[in-house]
């Protein structure tokens, strides 16, 4: 026998409610090691007596293998004197949390739990809340950590003798599952009309039926409620729609399998990968062209948002209903998700027929994630369920513990501490107080899950935003104020481990600038304390503010008369013919600098083309006229062909004219190229590929300026702009080409879901360095 050694190991990070502790213990065994493992408040303890080599052994067998819903941020090591321990025991959880270890992100139905659910033997068979350490319910459950049942929403909930048998058991893979639950002892679904009447049958066969029917369902899932409906059905959703106030705004649907998926849409490895990994979010797909299911669900766009059954429910639903089934969110459109039975009732009653309910609480409301593989890259749009609450790592170490409060609408907040950010679910709107109360909850909720408080907060620079107001009760040492593009720069620099100075490339519709004015095409210089701005797209006058963004056509006519002059104006009548009497009014506003304030967007610009080629005049939703126009640019079939941007970058670029004097990027000569080859009878494809290719070119140009001015060569992209597959690619390809550093998001939206991690990291630079410059 070896010489033998003690030892003390603390893992933190993503460690509790994974089966980390059976894991742990099993691999002791195996070695014949003795000790201890438990949940602490800061992450798992781990005590070791035996042989030296196998102590080793086995802290490097936990570097390379470990569950795989488990990410260990750190492990400390200390090596302390023998005391004689007895075999291997797993400890009763310990302490408060103190922000090293997280509870994880919701995980989807793993291989095995879904095998019982549809075995007829098993007796979990079609149980709705089957779950496993490998799948199920955690962070929308749960309380504050340690992550024990005592600290979900599953204490209600006594194990029968069977379910805690397993739940006891370290060989068993329900070995302190906290959700762990059987028709016996655990959750239950029911089904009602709308004013609560129960219906008999079956559960899931009485959906399908009425689904089958043309029924609107509202059904309680993981993370709040859905609105659901047949997606073979047009009728319908047309209803669901006009119910919703939802005209345009493409819906997501959720497939049987994958099988079903591959019937309607095109799917490369990547996105079949992630549609079915423990995140299981909704995933933008291109549509296939002979695709046998309604426009009416994603009109305009050649992509459908496209999930798998990430819960037993879902399972078990989608088997006995449709293929394929609407699952949009249920909320009143701009307002949170629902969460809870009588709200279902009381908000979603005029838009349901029925309801889908479950007694499990939900106690962190989590809307589903968005992504998309753009040019051959995983890119989120939204960062949400089966990705919160798991922190993003940042260049800091030590310091103050920062919010980063977001923006005003697409909502998150970021707690910044010691090097982790941890960004939270998606918000959305806060201008409303139902936005705001779901605001105060989940910070609440994340402060006391972390075991943190802030001791700065890091507020967008706009005079109006909420934020100020929804933190003004926060007890902290230090406010500062970031401008909106600096901290999109931030967070691209952040989430790349950027720690020096960077050309930012900043594309979005609006941030409030130094100025006053509305920008939102910037090529900016900086690093986390400050930044200039070396260019920006020539400001364009919105002719009654918002309703402008509400009106691409309003834009446009914006555009011709600002940029061609009396040529433009007579353009502007003659493609808005139904709009002459206000195009003169308009015209009189802008002569006149009435109610016009000024943008440098590229949202504005890509509405104002967008409108002048009749692809959008109206916007029913944020962003739509600029994701129309993108989505124009190729086909589905055409972007099958360009999966990734090195096939793409094969096309030729054959941008409009335009001039860059100073810091203006001055447009004129491209509209004035748009309506010559309108009239020519150029096709509006090749127009709007033309006009992306200038785009480009503008930021390329930008770029190139600020590297030989300010001698920098690392280049970030950031802003919702580069959702469009084309303009990141291409752009991506040429800065590459010239000789640029090129990084962009994969880890948090591009758009404003990310900036609150850019205003976290600027307020913890400018506090480190008001800090050292007091001491």
């Amino acid at each position: 026998m070896g010489d033998c050694q003690g030892c003390r190991i603390i893992y933190t990070g993503t460690v509790q409610g994974v089966g980390f502790r059976p894991y742990v213990y099993n691999l002791a065994l195996s070695l014949g090691l003795c000790g201890a493992v438990g949940n602490t408040g800061e992450g798992v303890l781990v005590e070791l007596e035996g042989e030296a080599e196998r102590v080793n052994k086995f802290i490097r067998g936990m570097e390379i293998n470990h569950p795989p819903l488990a990410k260990i941020n750190k492990y400390d090591v200390v090596f302390v004197p023998m005391r004689g321990l007895q075999g291997f025991t797993i400890m009763p959880s310990d302490g408060v949390a103190k922000g090293a270890s997280v509870v994880p992100p919701d995980a989807a139905l793993c291989p095995q739990c879904r095998e019982e659910i549809l075995s007829r033997r098993d007796r979990r068979y079609l149980y709705p809340f089957n779950n496993c350490t490998n799948c199920g319910p955690r962070f929308t459950i749960t309380a504050r950590l340690p992550y024990d049942r005592v600290n979900t929403t599953m204490q209600v909930f006594s194990m029968c003798p069977e379910c805690a048998r397993e739940y006891n058991e370290p060989r068993e893979r329900r070995y302190h599952a906290q959700p762990v639950a059987c028709p016996v002892c655990g959750p239950k679904v029911w089904l009602t009309d709308g004013r609560g009447n129960s219906l008999d049958g079956f559960w899931a066969r009485e959906c399908g039926r009425l689904l089958n029917q043309g029924a609107i369902l509202a059904v309680k899932g993981l993370g709040g409620f859905h609105l659901v409906c047949d997606a073979y059905q047009r009728e319908t959703i047309i209803k669901l729609r006009q119910k919703k106030s939802r005209p345009a705004k493409p819906l997501a649907v959720m497939c049987r399998d994958m099988d079903t998926v591959k019937d309607y849409c095109i799917v490369s490895h990547q996105e079949d990968e992630l549609l079915k990994s423990y995140h299981a979010p909704i995933v933008l797909l291109a549509k296939k062209n002979k695709a046998n299911l309604p426009e009416e669900l994603a009109p305009g766009v050649a992509t459908l948002g496209v999930m798998l059954p990430y819960t037993p429910l879902h399972l078990v639903l989608l088997a006995y209903s449709a293929a394929v089934l609407v699952m949009t969110s249920g909320n009143i459109s701009g307002l949170p998700l629902i969460i809870d039975n009588q709200t279902a009732y009381t908000e979603l009653g005029g838009i349901a027929d029925f309801f889908l309910m479950h007694n499990r609480e939900i106690l962190n409301r989590c809307d589903d994630s968005v992504v998309a593989i753009n040019s051959g890259e995983e890119q989120f749009f939204r960062r949400s369920r089966g990705y919160v609450p798991t922190p993003v790592a940042v260049p800091v170490k030590e310091g103050p513990v920062v919010l980063g409060s977001g923006g005003e609408m697409k909502n998150t907040f970021c707690l910044l501490k010691d090097g982790k950010a941890y960004l939270s679910q998606h918000i959305g709107d806060v201008s409303l107080l139902e936005g705001q109360e779901s605001y105060q909850n989940s910070l609440d909720s994340y402060c006391r899950l972390l075991g943190i408080n802030p001791d700065v907060v890091a507020l967008d620079a706009h005079p109006d935003y909420h934020a100020a107001r929804l933190t003004a009760s926060l007890q902290c040492r230090r406010r500062f104020n970031v401008q909106h593009h600096h901290a999109h720069m931030a967070a691209c620099m952040a989430e790349n481990g950027i720690d020096e100075p960077v050309i930012g490339l900043i594309m979005d519709g609006t941030g409030y600038g130094l100025d006053g004015h509305i920008w939102g095409f910037e090529i900016l210089t900086g690093d986390y304390m400050d930044f200039d701005r070396i260019c920006h797209l020539a400001y364009l006058p919105l002719p009654g503010g918002a309703r402008a963004i509400k009106n691409p056509w309003v834009c446009a006519v914006s555009c011709l008369i600002t940029f061609l002059g009396d040529a433009g104006y007579e353009a502007a009548q003659s493609l808005f013919p139904n709009q002459t009497a206000e195009i003169k009014i308009i015209n009189k506003m802008i002569k006149g600098q009435i109610n016009c304030p000024p943008a440098s967007s590229c949202g504005r610009l890509f509405d104002a083309v967008a409108a002048i080629l009749g692809i959008c005049r109206v916007n029913t939703y944020d962003g739509q006229a600029a994701i129309e126009l993108g989505e124009t640019v190729f086909s589905s079939q055409e972007r099958a062909m360009f999966p990734t941007y090195e096939e793409m970058a094969e096309l030729d670029l054959r941008p409009y004219a335009f001039s860059i004097i100073d810091d203006i990027i001055n447009p004129a000569p491209m509209f004035g190229a748009i309506l010559k080859d309108l009239q020519s009878g150029i096709p509006v494809r090749e127009i709007a590929r033309r006009y992306h290719d200038t785009v480009v070119a503008m930021a390329v140009e930008g770029a190139e300026k600020a590297r030989k001015e300010k001698r920098i060569n690392m280049v970030v992209l950031s802003g919702g702009c580069w959702h469009n597959n084309y303009l990141f690619a291409r752009t991506r390809q040429l800065l590459q080409s010239k000789g640029f550093d090129v990084h962009y998001h994969r880890l948090v939206p591009p758009g404003d879901g990310g900036i609150s991690l850019g205003q976290a990291m600027v307020g913890f630079a400018r506090s480190i360095l008001t800090t050292n410059f007091n001491s």
